[in-house]
């Protein structure tokens, strides 16, 4: 049985590296001052460990409002997408089989019902709301309007609505009946 050669300590210690002759001195300076009595030791201070934590917090809490910001944003998107729509559906109905008359920022409607009555009704702009006045009454179709503007293009009809916040909706109605 052979037996095998006491380990070495993985340490180095000052005087083996300088026995060792070792050619990097970067390692040597790094074992002079670990090694040295009184030295500084490794590790970091309450100090630092309390200001990484402080940015770690303030990190997540900024993210955290991103996120929460996020979701609000799409939730008004969606919102949007779900007013334009119902508008649309709404104003479809309105002029399904009607004959309409533009005036400036105002949309005469007029026509006969499914029962054969007569039907007037009109689209206006009214302190930043559209409203849909049939035979004297009125029912708001959606508010905070800034610019209300029926066009006619050949036989269709483009409503432009924008927004009192910017947004600019532009609704298009094709095979739309028009006075002549």
């Amino acid at each position: 049985m052979t037996q095998h050669p006491r380990k070495q300590p993985l340490a180095i210690t000052r005087t083996k590296l300088l026995q060792t002759k070792i050619q990097s001195r970067s390692l040597a300076m790094l074992v002079r001052h670990t090694k040295l009595p009184g030295a500084k030791k490794g590790g970091f201070l309450l100090s630092e460990a309390v200001l990484a934590l402080f940015v770690t917090v303030l990190t997540i809490l900024i993210l955290q409002q991103i996120t929460i910001l996020s979701h609000k944003v799409m939730n008004l998107e969606s919102y949007s997408n779900i007013q334009t729509h119902i508008v649309k559906d709404r104003l479809e109905e309105l002029f399904d089989g009607k004959e309409l008359a533009s005036l400036d920022n105002r949309l005469k409607i007029s026509g006969t019902n499914k029962d054969g009555t007569q039907f007037q009704a009109s689209l206006r702009l009214s302190n930043g709301i559209l409203n849909e006045s049939i035979n004297g009454g009125f029912e708001p179709i959606i508010s905070n309007v800034k610019k209300f503007e029926p066009k006619r293009i050949r036989n269709s009809l483009l409503l432009t609505i924008t927004l009192k916040n910017g947004t600019e909706t532009e609704m298009f109605f094709s095979h739309v009946k028009f006075e002549t």
